[in-house]
């Protein structure tokens, strides 16, 4: 029927994958070896500065994970079938600069992130929220300040992990780190094997371009970034056993007290705007909270 083999390759696969031909947003389930990310250029002054800071500060991430700024993360399962809809968003925001200067905390008792804050330099000031929540609503993802259980989008470079929110916020008042500009002209599509393996590039969308669908970007193989170390330094495993003990210390051990019965009928008496009311105190304490750690 079509004497084009690129054509009947590409019909075989619209039976195959409906959803990877569809104009309609794909809806996957979502996976932490998966992300899409603002990453510096591979290998450049700006990269190695960070990294360097990185590797001073003894980051567990630093083998697994570039210098990054997460848009979408956890990220689709299967990124190479939402990459068309990753390039129709990309096409409607231009290129901009970033800036790398003042540095954030995350976390609390048991937990701190210290990171460090990009600003865009020139032109619109929104430009990196905008072009996180155009992906969101292109991918059929809500945005993270309207979904529910999550925090605002708080763009960050992470530079390493800590055991409380004040051992972050100690190392970020003694860091030295001279500030840093690189232009984003395109976000990645990253992707790694299992949970301690590296995240190699699935691909590189350029942003302000229209998008074009190529059939041999779906058996393009996956490619490492020239500046990421070929094998994990050796502290980087008592690190992440750290961070993993850390994290689920304590765990199992703490039962919430048994609700009386007077509790439990006033909240099956509950109405609908009862329970709206206190979702909306909750989502409020929680924004204030993050508010206060990022002025931190």
């Amino acid at each position: 029927m079509y004497n084009c083999p690129y054509c009947t390759a590409a019909m075989l696969l619209k039976r195959l994958w409906p959803g990877m031909m569809a104009a309609a947003p794909l809806q996957q389930s979502l996976t932490h070896t998966t992300s899409l990310c603002i990453v510096p250029p591979d290998d450049s002054p700006e990269w190695r500065a960070v990294q360097a800071t990185r590797l001073e500060m003894r980051d567990a991430g630093i083998y697994r994970w570039p210098p990054h700024c997460n848009l979408i993360y956890p990220f689709a399962a299967k990124p190479r079938l939402a990459a068309r809809d990753v390039r129709r968003a990309c096409a409607a925001i231009e290129p901009f600069r970033l800036r790398l200067t003042a540095y954030g905390t995350f976390g609390g008792a048991k937990r701190g992130v210290l990171w460090l804050r990009p600003e865009v330099v020139g032109g619109d000031a929104e430009s990196l929220s905008t072009l996180q929540s155009t992906l969101c609503a292109t991918l059929g993802y809500e945005t993270p300040a309207a979904r529910k259980r999550s925090l605002p989008f708080v763009p960050h470079f992470t530079l390493a992990h800590f055991e409380s929110l004040a051992a972050a916020a100690a190392a970020g008042d003694a860091l030295t780190f001279e500030p840093v500009e690189f232009d984003v002209s395109a976000v990645h599509l990253l992707e790694r094997e299992g949970h301690g393996g590296q995240f190699e590039v699935v691909e590189k969308v350029p942003l302000g371009r229209a998008p074009l669908w190529r059939l041999r970007r779906l058996f393009r193989r996956k490619r490492r970034f020239r500046g990421m170390p070929t094998e994990a330094p050796d502290w980087v495993a008592d690190a992440m056993a750290e961070r993993s003990s850390r994290r689920f210390r304590g765990r199992g051990k703490r039962r919430r007290k048994r609700r009386s019965a007077a509790e439990r009928a006033e909240i099956a008496a509950r109405t609908p705007e009862d329970i709206a009311a206190i979702r909306a105190e909750r989502a409020a304490k929680k924004k204030r909270a993050m508010e206060e750690a990022g002025d931190s």
